[in-house]
């Protein structure tokens, strides 16, 4: 499948959607709205980084400002 068959049948799910929640969080990701999140998601968000900051697995601002010099 092509990527313009992929696109077709995209589009053609996203027509068909019934689920709200979902088209809430495709707007998102297109950026044309913020998604929503629960307190749980935002609370398990939250753990998740500050378990990748203990294990050293996050990038300094000057590494960060190296690294979008090559974007």
């Amino acid at each position: 499948m092509n990527i313009e068959e992929r696109k077709l049948k995209l589009i053609n799910q996203v027509k068909e959607l019934k689920n709200e929640t979902t088209l809430d969080f495709l707007e998102a990701y297109f950026g044309q709205k913020p998604y929503p999140l629960t307190r749980e998601e935002l609370v398990e968000r939250a753990m998740l980084a500050e378990e990748d900051i203990r294990k050293g697995k996050y990038l300094s601002q000057d590494d960060l400002e190296k690294e979008s010099r090559n974007w």
